[in-house]
């Protein structure tokens, strides 16, 4: 998917080699979709996952054993304008979501609980 100019997988790894999380050992899976995540993520036992998008962490924290994490960005709080869009069904209010503020802070998250 195309999202502000370079495809969702190139902003990724730029991302993601900008603060140092993109190396030779570590792997990185790209869903077209939002929805094809939680399918992933069961086929593969995932247990933690960040995402920006509330939607996708609301579905994702529906799964046995998994703790999704939204990542705080300006356009995915709840007092920004976005945030009014209809939300699924079922969904969380962005506000009941697991927040965090940076990569750090969700990896001390996942490596506590392992």
């Amino acid at each position: 998917p195309k999202a502000a100019g370079a495809s969702s997988l190139v902003q990724t790894q730029r991302w993601l080699r900008r603060y140092g999380l993109m190396r030779d050992d570590r792997s990185l899976i790209v869903v077209g979709k939002s929805a094809a995540k939680r399918s992933v993520i069961e086929a593969l036992d995932i247990r933690f996952s960040l995402d920006d998008l509330p939607s996708t962490v609301s579905a994702c924290n529906e799964i046995p054993n998994h703790r999704a994490f939204l990542m705080d960005a300006t356009w995915n709080r709840p007092d920004s304008k976005q945030a009014y869009r209809a939300r699924p069904e079922g969904a969380l209010p962005q506000t009941e979501l697991p927040r965090v503020y940076s990569v750090a802070e969700f990896l001390k998250i996942v490596i506590d609980s392992t």
